[in-house]
C-alpha cells in the first residue's frame, strides 16, 4: 500500500493537499470490513500492472 500511494505522491507536488482528505479516508476504511478489500484489490491490480 506504501509503494502504491508514494508513486502518485511523488508524481504530484500536491501532496499536502491531499494529506487531509486522507485522514477520513483512513477511518473509513478502518470502519467497514468491505472498504478494506476493495483498496487491497487495487493494490493488487497495481502491483500487477507495475510487473
Amino acid at each position: 500500500m506504501s509503494k502504491g500511494m508514494a508513486v502518485p505522491t511523488h508524481a504530484k507536488p500536491c501532496t499536502i493537499d491531499s494529506m487531509p482528505p486522507a485522514v477520513p479516508m483512513v477511518r473509513h476504511h478502518a470502519t467497514p470490513a468491505r472498504a478494506t478489500r476493495i483498496p487491497t484489490m487495487a493494490s493488487v491490480a497495481r502491483r500487477s500492472r507495475a510487473l
